[in-house]
């Protein structure tokens, strides 16, 4: 898979996965963030319910099991990419923007 197609497919997935954990109203979702914003330590609460926080754990994920997959060029860099871009694709949708 060439860099440009990983970054954004993993740039696209953390997107998502963002949204899923932070922003989603799916009820097992709602229901787990809820509980864990309070009765959870504060830092997890504030990992769960943010997508900027969201997205860096989860873009270092999504690059760790590419790179099980297959080498990843540059991780590091990758995994900086897909934070940018997930958070941003996020702060757009919240805001209303896009689609």
């Amino acid at each position: 898979m060439t860099a440009w197609l990983l970054v954004a497919c993993a740039s696209l997935t953390t997107w998502r996965l963002a949204w899923f954990v932070a922003v989603s109203d799916f009820p097992p979702v709602q229901w787990a963030r809820t509980r864990t914003v309070q009765r959870g330590p504060s830092w997890l609460g504030e990992l769960v319910s943010c997508h900027y926080c969201a997205s860096g754990w989860l873009a270092a994920a999504v690059v760790a099991f590419a790179d099980l997959a297959g080498p990843v060029p540059l991780p590091v860099l990758v995994w900086g990419s897909a934070w940018a871009a997930g958070a941003g694709l996020a702060e757009v949708e919240r805001r209303g923007g896009g689609a």
